[in-house]
């Protein structure tokens, strides 16, 4: 008499039910059913069972489940049905964020903007497939040495080449062009500018020659043993080294005649490997207070050099027991990134650090675990916003692009051969500032360029 009380009393003793006796109810029903609720269940089941729970949701928790999705997995969904491909063709702020996340350039947010940022994430994407089997590259041989090349370096355009056959050459990165010859002495590790080229050399000197004419116009004089790393003032005004001897030198050319400022022998336990003029301030002070860096394998020095002689040791970092540090590189403006390498764990590191005269700041510390293992001592070439280059110490014969937001290698690029060095000096990246980020396009310029092992010659990777 009364159907929607009885209904709703039956539906409350349903819900008691446990399982089994709901499917025992549901059996029994269907037995007694005819052809017309039959035909009603066949049509309301599809309904139930596959119900769009993305066009179901409201907007923002739609937008919120897309976010755990990638950029990969966004284009699939993107096929599932028009509805889909809609939605996900409005999800700006997720896509927005894919695009940071894969490396883009700093892109200002417009909701409107959807199209473009699908756009330039396919770009992006598509660029590391393309870097993965060469079709963004121009290798290029670079040959004239009598004898195997020690020391490589890129500097706007061109490249550096120092040889055990005494000389140092200088080519066009993108032609392969020779431009100068310089004979200098054996070459362990150089530096140079339009006008100049300083060398350090396994014969204990170092020297600085013109290019135009190759004359040698200071020789500095001091060190006991080969000296692997040299660095110059932007204005020429200061010399800095890191000898095999243990020993830092830091040297003036304001004067006629080489002036030897500071020496610092009694820190190092190891050769010192790598030296480095830093920034303070968005900028090197060369004229009042002098800041470098100076590394060996254990052991990292942050220094000051005051303009009235007085030097002090800002900050000091050891590796951690069982590991060793492989390759010191400057990163911005007061601060820089180290790799370690831990023979325990048999894994590499990257940290990154900030300083002030009294504080040194650990800003990120990334586990290099996922590049392969084959990647024995990853030597890093070069640091920037978004991306990280690495190489190895043993088997160099890949670079691996590393996205620091990810945390993750995305693409791996196959190189000739080249020769390790305990300071990194066979090795040398290009244009870095697609480092920051990509705006979709193939960057322009050099990409890497280094010593083959066992060779009298060098190469070039350009992009192309």
């Amino acid at each position: 008499e009364n159907f929607p009380d009885w209904l709703q009393q039956t539906c409350c003793t349903f819900m008691k039910l446990s399982n089994e006796d709901r499917n025992e109810v549901f059996d029994s029903l269907i037995n007694v059913s005819g052809a017309e609720q039959l035909t009603h269940l066949a049509d309301i089941l599809p309904l139930l069972i596959y119900r769009d729970f993305l066009v179901l949701l409201p907007t923002e928790l739609r937008y919120h489940v897309l976010k755990y999705l990638d950029g990969y997995n966004l284009l699939k969904c993107s096929c599932v049905s028009s509805k889909w491909n809609d939605i996900i063709n409005n999800a700006s702020m997720v896509w927005w964020e894919r695009v940071q996340q894969v490396g883009a350039v700093s892109i200002v947010y417009c909701h409107k903007d959807t199209n473009k940022y699908i756009k330039l994430y396919k770009q992006i994407t598509q660029l590391f497939q393309h870097c993965a089997c060469k079709k963004c590259f121009d290798y290029r041989n670079l040959a004239g040495h009598q004898s195997r090349v020690m020391a490589i370096q890129y500097k706007n355009g061109k490249i550096a080449s120092g040889s055990d056959d005494h000389t140092v050459k200088i080519w066009d990165a993108h032609t392969g062009t020779l431009l100068n010859t310089v004979h200098t002495h054996t070459v362990c590790d150089l530096w140079f500018d339009e006008k100049h080229v300083y060398t350090s050399s396994f014969d204990c000197t170092n020297a600085c020659w013109e290019i135009s004419s190759g004359a040698m116009q200071h020789q500095l004089v001091g060190h006991t043993s080969a000296i692997f790393s040299i660095d110059v003032a932007d204005n020429h005004s200061l010399v800095l080294t890191g000898s095999s001897d243990k020993s830092v030198k830091l040297w003036s050319l304001a004067e006629l005649q080489p002036v030897l400022v500071t020496t610092l022998q009694h820190y190092h336990r190891e050769w010192v490997t790598k030296v480095k003029f830093l920034e303070v301030n968005h900028e090197f002070n060369y004229e009042e207070n002098v800041t470098f860096a100076s590394v060996d394998k254990y052991q990292c020095f942050i220094w000051r050099q005051q303009r009235a002689g007085e030097i002090s040791k800002l900050h000091t970092l050891h590796s951690k027991p069982g590991s060793q540090f492989t390759n010191f590189i400057h990163h911005t403006s007061d601060g820089f990134a180290l790799c370690t390498w831990s023979d325990t764990e048999l894994n590499s590191y990257l940290d990154m650090y900030t300083f002030t005269d009294k504080i040194l700041t650990l800003t990120r510390h990334i586990n290099l675990s996922n590049i392969p293992q084959r990647l024995v001592r990853a030597q890093l070439l070069g640091v920037g916003l978004k991306f990280a280059v690495f190489t190895g110490s043993a088997d160099i014969d890949t670079l691996y692009i590393y996205n620091l937001l990810l945390e993750k290698c995305v693409c791996k690029i196959p190189i000739p051969q080249c020769r390790s060095t305990r300071n990194g000096s066979s090795l040398t990246l290009g244009n870095k500032e697609w480092l920051d980020g990509l705006d979709g396009s193939i960057p322009t310029g050099t990409l890497f360029a280094g010593c083959p092992q066992n060779d009298d010659i060098c190469f070039v990777v350009n992009w192309k």
